[in-house]
């Protein structure tokens, strides 16, 4: 196995490559490098009758209990006290001691077998399947119990996968994959639902529909997180469905489908009866931190450290600071959170 050309940078993540090895050097490493339990993910979650997964983690569950209370109790002292700007800060135990830009690289396990295969694409179509595949291979990645830390403005983060790609993310805009021949692909991650927060089992399924935008051949593709939906009813909450279309060659005719595709972002994607990704045989990898980062990592966040700690009244506190600081920098950029009436309430974090 060969090396992917290096390609361009990626927003938010730039993928750059070693030095090409024998290939038998290169194959034994990513074979010793490969997660051996593919379902090592699933820990704390069980399988759902009707699809997706439920959360089962009975310790996390526990610890998580009352956070619907103590935030209207926040809501409730904030509006008796006569403020216009409410500002909840959401309980520290709902938290992983992670940062989402520490996190989402764990949806790109699968970088680089899905994103190399693209980047070796000589079809337009073939690169468009690919990427559609790397995105939903990795999507039951973003699922868990406990909620990242939102990034905070110039917050940083690095890491490494086995074959030597190279990640790198800070806080910016638009998704597209950029390969070193200037091709792109542009896609916007789906929307999820989450069920029993209060009452009942808690579960995870994705919703809506996943757009993705080939720009030099105007290939598009959807995906349609709701699958097999009908007046009959959907089979199961996982299923996926989709179609990717080509423009219309001709005046007066119309764009046309050029593929069909079918799967579940638990374990399968096939375009036009073929396997993009299978679970239970497509090599999966795990990115680690560097061991140099930037002053601006995630890993230098205190309250972040405080809870990796386990000192959970500092983090709560070293997190309000951190919220009351970006606050202020949003004013500093002209922007008025209550004064002026021009924001009534910031997000939570």
């Amino acid at each position: 196995m060969s090396t992917a050309p290096p390609p361009a940078p990626l927003t938010p993540l730039t993928v750059t490559t070693t030095t090409p090895q024998p290939s038998g050097t290169i194959k034994a490493a990513w074979t010793e490098a490969q997660v051996k339990d593919r379902m090592f993910w699933f820990k704390g979650f069980k399988d759902n009758k009707k699809g997706g997964v439920i959360f089962d983690d009975k310790d996390v569950l526990k610890k998580q209990q009352g956070v619907v209370k103590d935030i209207m109790l926040q809501l409730g002292a904030q509006l008796l006290s006569g403020k216009l700007a409410v500002r909840l800060s959401l309980p520290i135990r709902l938290f992983e001691p992670r940062s989402l830009l520490e996190r989402i690289p764990d949806a790109w396990a699968y970088a680089p077998t899905l994103l190399a295969k693209a980047a070796h694409a000589t079809e337009a179509l073939d690169r468009l399947q690919h990427v559609m595949a790397f995105v939903v291979a990795g999507l039951h990645f973003c699922v868990g119990q406990s909620k990242p830390f939102n990034p905070i403005l110039g917050e940083t983060y690095q890491s490494t996968f086995p074959d030597g790609t190279s990640v790198y993310l800070e806080h910016t805009g638009t998704v597209k994959v950029q390969f070193a021949n200037g091709s792109e692909v542009q896609y916007a991650m789906p929307k999820f639902k989450m069920h029993g927060v209060v009452l009942g089992e808690r579960m995870f399924e994705f919703t809506g529909e996943c757009h993705f935008h080939d720009v030099s051949s105007d290939l598009r593709g959807t995906l349609d997180m709701d699958g097999n939906s009908s007046f009959l009813g959907r089979s199961h909450h996982d299923d996926i469905t989709g179609t990717i279309v080509a423009p219309a060659t001709k005046k007066g005719a119309k764009p046309h489908v050029v593929a069909k595709l079918t799967g579940s972002w638990l374990n399968h994607l096939h375009a036009n009866g073929v396997v993009l990704w299978d679970m239970a045989t497509s090599p999966v990898y795990l990115h680690v931190p560097v061991a140099t980062p930037l002053p601006s990592d995630v890993r230098f966040r205190a309250d972040l450290i405080s809870l990796k700690q386990g000192d959970m009244d500092e983090a709560q506190r070293q997190k309000i600071v951190m919220e009351e600081d970006q606050r202020r920098d949003h004013r500093l950029r002209g922007h008025d959170d209550g004064g002026g009436n021009k924001r009534h309430s910031t997000p939570k974090r």
